[in-house]
């Protein structure tokens, strides 16, 4: 599951330089969890 660790940790590092940007990558990526999860 590294593989989806490594986006994670790269979308905070880029969320310290743009957060509007890092906010856009993560919304679809909880909608699409959820969407898996129900």
């Amino acid at each position: 599951q590294l593989y989806l660790f490594t986006p994670v940790s790269l979308f905070f590092t880029g969320s310290i330089f743009s957060p509007e940007y890092a906010f856009l990558i993560v919304c679809p990526f909880i909608l699409r969890k959820a969407l898996k999860i129900s």
